[in-house]
């Protein structure tokens, strides 16, 4: 990919993650403000050191994308995180990160994040993109990390990591997000 391609889809990434706090503002009834997102191409030998350590425990939701191209969405939240947005959101959360009522905001949370990025990176390829139903998993990073490689990327292809601080007056909440392409899928895109 040329630089002019890869600025074009930090651009689009940016514009989903803004789209993705004002939309989670709604939600809160409060005003959520975005740190310019740190948005990166990495190798997938380079992408656990990016992340931080195999071995930490996430959480992480995860959707298939069919249409112009395939490929996975993964968000990833360390459990910190996930408190966070839920303290802030939840009537009565109960700090159960395990509850179903948790996942299933996580899940919701993550959809809504997600569809902002697909919604702009649409516009960008000209093509309609399509999310799965959202899945979700709380496991240790790199086992998170190495079965989306096998299901996607077999062949090494680069993946977009999208490093993004949203806050209000009361927490900062960092997430992970990450496009693993199938093996060409973006080679065909341009």
């Amino acid at each position: 990919m040329t630089d002019i391609e890869i600025e074009h889809l930090k651009e689009f990434f940016n514009i989903g993650a803004g789209g993705a706090a004002n939309a989670l503002g709604k939600i809160i009834n409060k005003k959520v403000l975005i740190e310019v997102p740190k948005v990166s191409i990495v190798s997938p030998d380079k992408l656990v050191e990016q992340l931080g350590i195999a071995d930490k425990l996430v959480t992480a939701v995860h959707f298939d994308i069919k249409g112009g191209f395939k490929a996975g969405i993964l968000i990833i939240f360390d459990h910190q995180a996930v408190l966070n947005l839920a303290s802030l959101t939840l009537k009565g959360f109960d700090k159960d990160i395990r509850s179903e009522k948790t996942i299933s905001f996580i899940k919701e949370i993550s959809n809504i994040m997600s569809s902002y990025f697909l919604n702009n990176f649409s516009k960008f390829i000209g093509k309609a993109l399509i999310p799965s139903v959202p899945s979700y998993a709380m496991d240790m990073l790199g086992a998170v990390l190495e079965d989306l490689m096998v299901n996607y990327n077999k062949e090494g292809a680069d993946i977009f990591f999208l490093e993004t601080i949203i806050f209000n007056q009361e927490e900062k909440i960092s997430f992970d997000f990450l496009l693993i392409p199938e093996n060409g899928s973006f080679k065909k895109i341009f």
